[in-house]
């Protein structure tokens, strides 16, 4: 299991960015764009 986390800058279309942590993993980063 990776424990390993990353901050990433999330821009939206009409909204602030915003910084939040998520898992080093493909699926986390494929959960967060929606793909």
């Amino acid at each position: 299991m990776n424990d390993s986390k990353i901050k990433v800058l999330l821009v939206e279309p009409e909204k602030y960015p915003k910084e939040i942590v998520i898992d080093d993993s493909l699926e986390a980063m494929q959960e967060v764009v929606g793909g």
